[in-house]
């Protein structure tokens, strides 16, 4: 599968990610997220099956994300509990929709 990593540094979260699906043979090409028309230019050039966005400090574009499958990875800050950001944000949403179900 090609798998393009867009990424605000090449952290050693990305580098983790690149060196996990490279070694699972997957083709892996790293644009860094440094403007919208160079994330751009990273898709058009790679073409890529999935875009996976492992720490970003900008928004992936919305022509980016619309026409092709993006997984963003991204714990975000330590929450306290009354914080609804972070990792704990998205424990408290899930505990939160599950109580609205009707069954």
């Amino acid at each position: 599968m090609r798998i393009l990593l867009i990424a605000s540094a090449y952290n050693s979260m990305t580098q983790r990610v690149h060196a996990e699906l490279a070694d699972r043979g997957h083709e892996v090409a790293v644009e860094l997220a440094l403007g919208a028309e160079l994330m751009r230019e990273g898709v058009r050039r790679c073409d890529p099956d999935l875009v996976i966005a492992p720490m970003l400090t900008t928004a992936i574009p919305a022509d980016i994300w619309s026409a092709r499958p993006c997984f963003i990875v991204h714990p975000g800050p330590r929450a306290c509990p009354a914080d609804h950001h972070g990792t704990g944000s998205r424990s408290q949403m899930l505990i939160e929709a599950t109580s609205m179900v009707p069954w």
